[in-house]
């Protein structure tokens, strides 16, 4: 090793990191002072909590909405939308109790047009394992969450199936439930499917939910029924302009009154997503989608994505370097600058 280029190396490191070093938890409060939006974005899924997920195969940190108010540096109270995200159908990573899981032929067939790459491992390849939606287990991570709303992504990728099963109850020992299990009885459940006709048709792409075949809002209404939880965000495609956000209709659950009234979307915000402001239609105070996955917001009617645990505070009228806010853990931190 050389000690002086070493040095030196990690000198322009730290001059890299400097703008982004701070008081993150001053920093965070002032903004909920000053009104700004604060979103929290979440790592990984309910089901990997080492205190409420699937133990033990879990994951060493908290996934769920409520801790962020510890790692986000922010009080419970400031804690206004909880958006939880879920694909179409199941997918996991790794050993463990997967109850809706396909086998054989139609696994590799979900899995090779799952996601917009097929369900591999982005590093490794490593083929991801798949099944039917599960609304047993997606109905207690909503619970767990404590969801205001719920994103369905990757509807897309069922178009090819002349029908689509859906996991609505676990027979255990002989008797269904609809609640999900402790974790030891998971490997004695059987999954109980109900069956819906599939819409045969390719719909990437869609963002007018009014063209959407019947069969395919059918889907979405029969998941949210028994998710317990309102969808408010369908997604039809991999990229960010691939959504259509929807008002809950009457027989749907209301989202909980917001305080306030909701912000206007950052012109830059909206520019960053490839898509023009009118071609995308706004429902009530519906957000607009930063990333694949989400988790809890702050402030506003934000929302929030779990992929990495990062912090974003946003202004108004822009979205740019000196309001990337910080990171609040380094591991797998990402942020997208304007």
């Amino acid at each position: 090793l050389e000690p002086k280029a070493l040095f030196d190396e990690l000198m322009g490191y730290r001059a890299a990191l400097e703008p982004y070093v701070g008081d993150a938890v001053g920093f965070v409060h002032r903004a909920l002072k000053e009104g700004r939006q604060v979103l929290l974005e979440g790592q990984l899924g309910s089901m990997k909590d080492p205190n409420l997920g699937i133990c033990p195969m879990t994951t060493s940190s908290h996934t769920l909405a409520g801790f962020g108010t510890v790692g986000g540096a922010v009080p419970p109270t400031a804690l206004t939308d909880i958006i939880t995200v879920t694909k179409a159908y199941s997918s996991a990573v790794g050993a463990g109790a997967f109850v809706s899981e396909l086998f054989g032929a139609e696994a590799d067939e979900l899995r090779r047009r799952g996601c917009d790459a097929g369900e591999f491992g982005a590093t490794t390849g490593r083929p991801r394992r798949v099944g039917w939606f599960d609304a047993v287990a997606t109905k207690y991570g909503c619970m767990v969450q404590g969801a205001t709303q719920v994103a369905l992504t990757a509807i897309d990728c069922l178009g090819y199936l002349d029908e689509i099963k859906v996991c609505t109850g676990y027979e255990i020992d002989g008797k269904v439930t609809t609640d999900f299990p402790v974790p030891a009885l998971l490997d004695r459940a059987k999954p109980v499917y109900e069956t819906l006709p599939g819409w045969k048709c390719d719909i990437r792409g869609v963002t007018d939910y009014g063209k959407l075949p019947q069969a395919a809002r059918d889907y979405v209404d029969f998941i949210e029924k028994h998710i317990e939880a309102p969808i408010t965000i369908v997604s039809t495609g991999p990229k960010r302009h691939h959504i259509y956000r929807l008002a809950p209709s009457l027989h749907r659950r209301s989202v909980p009154k917001r305080h306030g009234k909701p912000p206007a979307l950052p012109e830059a915000l909206l520019a960053h997503t490839n898509s023009p402001p009118q071609a995308l239609p706004r429902h009530e105070c519906l957000p607009r989608v930063l990333g694949p996955e989400a988790a809890l917001g702050l402030g506003g009617p934000a929302p929030v994505f779990q992929n990495s645990i990062a912090a974003l505070v946003q202004r108004r009228k822009l979205f740019a370097r000196k309001e990337l806010l910080f990171h609040i853990h380094v591991d797998k931190c990402r942020a997208s600058l304007s």
